[in-house]
């Protein structure tokens, strides 16, 4: 059974404005691709290394609550409504489950385990010379110097470590910004670099002590006016991705 045809809730039941809130998010986060518009990256099979299974299990697992009331890992994962589960130690694997019609091969939404694949591709990147972690930002993306994250880094950026702050107000433009969510009636679309303008000057300075802060990394085109040796098929953070860690040619839908 497909995971469509196995939640209750139809597809056109969920959108941009109810997608991560239950019971929509059943669906959505199974089937984002249907929401909003990605970039899909197959995995690189013959590259693929099988991982070991390790010798231990999971099975005296015990979760203890404030109350001193205890789970094992199988009710944790129903309480908590958590479509897979997969723990690994070092190399090795020690538990898999899949529930609510996930599969290991199912797609999933990643939120923000995205900053740590980000991450990952920007160490990649800078150990190739194609980028320079302490370089500012507006290096790379010009229209950044007239914003306020003029002068942060791109290791002020992977740190989250940037002196911007948003407001609720400010929070809710991002999200209308990015398609995050879906325009009230009387909003306007507004673009991401027109919504970095409208910012005020940075709340600190960049690089202080982490905070969470409104930090995303959104998919953006490099501009190659100060650093033309950024390859053209590297300018989509996923055409990138896909040359390094996944299927050379990705499909954008």
């Amino acid at each position: 059974m497909s995971p469509a045809s196995a939640s209750p809730f139809a597809a056109n039941t969920a959108d941009t404005g109810n997608r991560r809130a239950s019971p929509h998010s059943k669906w959505a986060f199974r089937n984002i691709d249907k929401i909003l518009p990605l970039a899909t990256i197959a995995n690189d099979r013959q590259g693929a290394v099988p991982i070991p299974r390790g010798s231990k299990n999971l099975r005296d697992f015990k979760l203890v609550g404030s109350k001193g009331s205890s789970m094992d890992l199988e009710s944790f994962e129903e309480a908590t409504s958590s479509d897979a589960l997969v723990v690994m130690v070092g190399d090795e694997l020690f538990y898999e489950s899949y529930r609510n019609s996930m599969t290991p091969t199912s797609s999933h939404i990643l939120m923000s385990g995205s900053k740590s694949v980000v991450g990952l591709l920007a160490g990649i990147l800078e150990s190739e010379g194609v980028i320079g972690i302490a370089r500012d930002v507006s290096e790379y993306v010009p229209e950044i110097a007239r914003t306020a994250y003029k002068g942060a880094t791109l290791r002020d950026l992977l740190d989250m470590r940037a002196g911007v702050v948003l407001d609720q107000a400010q929070e809710h433009a991002y999200a209308n910004a990015i398609n995050w969510n879906s325009l009230a009636a009387d909003e306007t679309p507004l673009g991401f670099v027109s919504f970095l303008d409208s910012l005020p000057d940075a709340e600190a300075a960049h690089g202080e002590a982490f905070k969470i802060r409104i930090s995303k990394y959104r998919p953006t085109r490099f501009r190659t006016r100060h650093r033309p040796e950024i390859p053209a098929a590297d300018r989509h953070v996923y055409e990138a991705l896909a040359r390094r860690l996944g299927h050379h040619t990705p499909n954008t839908h």
